[in-house]
């Protein structure tokens, strides 16, 4: 029995790391989902960069609430705002020097509601919608 070679094959199978996040909930004016996509290797560098950025402040993970009210792990910050504003800056450079795509879609209460009943059902909630168009930009390239 023989394998085919990689030469004779008419498809490639990539794989891609993304993450997701999201802002707002269903009782608020606007739900924005954004999301970033790379290939594993520049997705390993982002997340070495990433956390020897965040690790000297003793951060293990990124938490938006947290940093705008500098409660959690952003407590070290209550004193030095300009700090927080650096690191902010550093982080949104090294998304931007590693990323190979990314989507932000926003969805406010009043365009959910204009959708015709059958999406509505589908995604039962605005919050899916808002994931379902990052997502669809994602993987179709419209970032």
């Amino acid at each position: 029995m023989s394998v085919p070679s990689w030469e004779h094959r008419t498809s490639i199978m990539a794989i891609f790391h993304a993450a997701f996040d999201e802002s707002g909930k269903a009782d608020r004016e606007h739900i924005v989902f954004a999301g970033l996509i790379a290939t594993p290797g520049p997705w390993q560098k982002f997340n070495e960069k990433w956390m020897d950025l965040i690790s000297p402040f003793g951060i293990r993970y990124w938490r938006s609430l947290d940093a705008a009210h500098r409660t959690g792990q952003f407590k070290c910050f209550r004193e030095s705002q300009n700090d927080l504003e650096k690191l902010t800056l550093d982080l949104a450079d090294t998304i931007c020097e590693f990323a190979e795509g990314g989507s932000i879609h926003t969805i406010t209460m009043e365009q959910y509601r204009l959708l015709p009943q059958t999406r509505r059902t589908e995604f039962k909630d605005p919050f899916y919608a808002a994931f379902h168009q990052g997502l669809v930009g994602l993987a179709t390239g419209h970032m």
